[in-house]
């Protein structure tokens, strides 16, 4: 499957190695913690596009990021597999 991660403000990420690389840097970043909550799901036996809400965060537990997501889900091989994913920030949290 030809997975990206659509990010803000820069290039997407692409591929299951780039991503794992991506989520590597944000580990080493401390970035260790998230919660997601799926408000919208719509779609049929082949591709589903998941919306909902959640949050990063440090291994302390305080919350570097809140915003919305938007998934893209594929059938592979009779596993649904994430095929796009998307992260949307709702700004600055306060300090």
């Amino acid at each position: 499957i030809d997975a990206r991660i659509l990010n803000h403000g820069s290039p997407s990420t692409i591929g299951r190695a780039e991503i794992i690389k991506a989520y590597g840097e944000m580990i080493r970043d401390s970035i260790t913690g998230s919660s997601f909550i799926t408000t919208g799901l719509w779609g049929d036996n082949n591709l589903l596009v998941e919306e909902g809400t959640g949050y990063f965060s440090l291994s302390n537990g305080k919350v570097v990021s809140k915003g919305r997501y938007l998934l893209v889900w594929k059938k592979d091989e009779g596993q649904w597999k994430i095929f796009r994913d998307t992260f949307f920030s709702d700004g600055k949290l306060p300090k």
